[in-house]
């Protein structure tokens, strides 16, 4: 399950309670919060948070190893379901904690850890570290293997993988590099793209991001580029968020955001009031905010690129091993939809 949605919590919890049984075998690593939901001290307890910030995040970061295994982060942000449910605050056999774990599972192995003695520890900790090696070497594997893939495919065919079998590849990172593919082939040598190794989650507002893609020129952010799955259409939320993103980048004059779908805004908001908050903002910053989808997109530039060099481009920072946050079998299903058509 490792590397699966709704698993990276868990792997950062279990190496990191292996690492701590190991060093300090007397700590009983199920008390790994330092406060109850009272906020009253926990007796007996070590930070597994702070513990898991400080120690294992770096570990896999210079490793790079989290990808499809655990958290780049904090894994122990996932225990926050459990601190909310009851004392006293252990990782025990908590029947109802509202995550995606396997629980039943997941607590077996914790107790498996906390029963163990230093050297036990230690092997578990070696353990769960060579899953995440075998990980990163199938992922070098599945991507040396695309990189030698032969694309050739005629126009309309390779239009059709873009614009509607790629619906089938659930992995918002893969989407984001469907519509960073887009703009890399498409702009002049003027223009640089940049963000492609950025993970998905950078474009959140708060860190002061241009977006998940900055087109410079001259060393000057002009466009800031948002990109969507095909699940997302955009709404009030979005533009909003848009909007603290072109205020914190004011040479910014245009920020574009992209959906993978069809449906680029969503149902429930007024078409004439999006429109209508994007003129104000336009109007109080400068920047105008584009709504397109990447069908729209590739018809702007229909003729004036060829689709199967854009299956090459896609193909290509797919295998850089430098992008993060690929799903398991994302790779796979792509060189499968290649093959299939």
């Amino acid at each position: 399950e490792f590397g699966v949605y709704g698993w990276t919590t868990p792997a950062n919890i279990f190496l990191t309670a292996s690492w701590y049984k190991w060093l300090d075998n007397n700590q009983d690593i199920r008390n790994c919060f330092v406060k109850d939901s009272t906020g009253a001290n926990v007796p007996n307890s070590y930070n597994g948070r702070g513990t898991d910030e400080s120690f294992t995040v770096p570990l896999v970061a210079e490793f790079r190893i989290s990808q499809r295994f655990c958290s780049p982060n904090s894994g122990f942000q996932g225990t926050r379901a459990i601190e909310k449910v009851k004392l006293p605050l252990v990782l025990e056999n908590y029947t109802d904690i509202g995550v995606l774990w396997d629980t039943q599972r997941f607590f077996n192995i914790i107790s498996v850890i906390q029963s163990s003695n230093a050297t036990q520890a230690y092997q578990i900790f070696r353990f769960i570290l060579s899953i995440a090696f075998n990980i990163r070497a199938q992922i070098a594997e599945e991507r040396a293997e695309l990189m030698e893939a032969q694309v050739e495919q005629d126009e309309m065919t390779a239009y059709r993988i873009v614009t509607d079998r790629i619906r089938e590849i659930r992995d918002p990172q893969f989407h984001k590099i469907l519509v960073g593919a887009y703009f890399s082939l498409c702009l002049s040598d003027d223009f640089e793209v940049i963000g492609f190794e950025d993970s998905i989650t950078g474009a959140d507002a708060r860190s002061g991001s241009a977006g998940d893609f900055s087109i410079m020129s001259e060393d000057t952010l002009v466009e800031g580029v948002e990109a969507k799955d095909n699940t997302i259409q955009f709404d009030f939320t979005h533009i909003n968020a848009a909007r603290n993103r072109i205020i914190a980048n004011p040479t910014m004059t245009r920020y574009t955001m992209v959906t993978t779908g069809n449906q680029i805004v969503s149902s429930v908001a007024s078409i004439d009031r999006i429109y209508n908050l994007i003129d104000s903002i336009l109007q109080e910053t400068g920047c105008l905010i584009r709504l397109t989808n990447l069908r729209v997109l590739i018809a702007e530039n229909w003729g004036q690129f060829n689709m199967t060099d854009y299956l090459h481009e896609i193909t290509r920072h797919l295998g850089n091993e430098n992008i993060p946050d690929i799903r398991d079998r994302t790779i796979t299903s792509w060189m499968d939809l290649l093959e299939e058509e």
